[in-house]
C-alpha cells in the first residue's frame, strides 16, 4: 500500500478481479437454515442466503498474493446490500435450478482507482464489491467495508479533518416498533461459519478471541443481520403500518429493489441476548431503520429502504469524508 498523489488520506491498492460460477445445493440451504434458526421452506429463503454463499470470496481476495491486507488483522465495519431482484433472490427453487444450469455466477472487485483504501484513526478502511448474477442480470450487489489495523506511524499518517466520525457517535436510540430478542450461545458462530466458511478464530475459538482482546467469542456481524431479517418472516403485526410490518413487506414480499445497510458499532460478545428494534426512517423513501443491542448498548445500526431513485451504490457506501 502507498499513498495516492494529492490524496494524503488515501492509499493505492492493487486491482484484483475475480469471476466464476456460484454453486449452491441442498446442503448449503440446510446449513444456512440451521444457522439462522429458520423453518425449512422449499420455496422461500432470505436474500441473505445468497450473501452468505459469497462470503468465502472475501477470503479468496484477502489471500490473493497481490493483496497487501493481512486477513487476521481485519474487522468488518459496515456493509451495504442492494437486492436488485428481491423476488428472484427469495426463490430458492429458481436459484437452485440456475446453479444446476450454470447460470448463477459472481464478480468480485477490490482496489484499483475506484476503490482506494482510506486512512482512518485505527488503520486503513477498504472495500470489496461482490455481484451475484442470474445469467446477465445482477440479482444482488454487495459493498463490504473492512478495516485493517495499522500503527499510528504508518504512512500516510492519520490526519483528523473533522469528517470522520466515531462509529459510536452514529448510534441510534432503540426504536419502539416491533422488537425481537435473539438468544445466542457461544456455539452459534460455528453454525454460521459452516454456512459461510468464515472460520475467523475470533468467532469460533475462545483462545483466538482472547488473543485479539475479546473476553469470549463474538458473533459474526452478517449472522446477526441475517437473524434480524429472519425474525421478520412470521412477524404479522396488528398494525400494518408499523416499522416492523414495513420491513417485513419490503424484505419478504416486495418486488422493488431494496437496499439494506448495516454499520457494526461494537462487537457482540457471546453468550448474549440481542434485542432488535425497528422504527420509521423519517424520510420520504418510506424506509425503516433498525438497531441491534446487547447488554444495553447498540452493536449494529442500519436501515432498509426502497431504491426508488436508483441511487448508485457508490453514493451510498462511499466513506464519510
Amino acid at each position: 500500500m502507498r499513498a495516492m498523489p494529492g490524496h494524503a488520506q488515501r492509499l493505492k491498492l492493487p486491482y484484483i478481479y475475480m469471476q466464476g460460477l456460484l454453486n449452491i445445493d441442498q446442503n448449503d440451504e440446510q446449513l444456512y437454515t440451521q444457522a439462522v434458526k429458520a423453518k425449512a421452506d422449499d420455496k422461500t429463503i432470505s436474500p441473505m442466503f445468497l450473501i452468505a454463499q459469497t462470503l468465502p470470496l472475501l477470503i479468496h481476495v484477502l489471500a490473493d498474493r497481490e493483496c497487501p491486507i493481512l486477513p487476521l488483522g481485519t474487522v468488518n465495519t459496515r456493509n451495504t446490500f442492494k437486492i436488485h431482484r428481491p423476488k428472484l433472490a427469495r426463490d430458492i427453487s429458481a436459484l437452485r435450478t440456475a446453479s444446476e444450469e450454470s447460470k448463477l455466477s459472481y464478480r468480485v472487485y477490490f482496489g484499483g482507482f475506484d476503490r482506494p483504501g482510506y486512512r482512518r484513526k485505527r488503520g486503513v478502511e477498504f472495500c470489496i464489491s461482490v455481484d451475484v448474477l442470474f445469467g446477465e442480470d445482477i440479482i444482488v450487489t454487495q459493498e463490504l467495508w473492512v478495516l485493517q489495523f495499522l500503527t499510528k506511524s504508518f504512512e500516510p499518517r492519520y490526519i483528523p479533518d473533522g469528517g470522520e466520525q466515531d462509529q459510536r457517535a452514529l448510534e441510534d436510540h432503540v426504536g419502539d416498533g416491533g422488537s425481537h430478542t435473539i438468544r445466542l450461545a457461544t456455539s452459534d458462530p460455528h453454525k454460521w461459519a459452516a454456512s459461510t466458511k468464515d472460520y475467523n478464530r475470533i468467532h469460533v475459538s475462545h483462545l483466538g478471541a482472547k488473543i485479539f482482546g475479546f473476553k469470549s467469542v463474538i458473533a459474526h456481524g452478517n449472522h446477526l443481520v441475517a437473524l434480524a431479517t429472519e425474525c421478520l418472516r412470521d412477524d404479522i403485526a396488528k398494525d400494518q403500518d408499523s416499522p416492523s410490518s414495513k420491513a417485513r413487506q419490503m424484505w419478504w414480499e416486495g418486488t422493488k429493489p431494496i437496499i439494506l445497510e448495516a454499520r457494526f458499532i461494537r462487537p457482540t460478545t457471546l453468550p448474549a441476548e440481542s434485542h432488535i428494534a425497528w422504527r420509521d426512517s423519517g424520510n420520504s423513501d418510506s424506509g425503516v431503520r433498525f438497531t441491534m443491542s446487547s447488554r444495553g448498548k447498540v452493536c449494529i445500526s442500519g436501515s432498509l429502504i426502497h431504491d426508488d431513485t436508483q441511487i448508485p451504490m457508490k453514493a451510498i457506501t462511499s466513506p464519510i469524508e
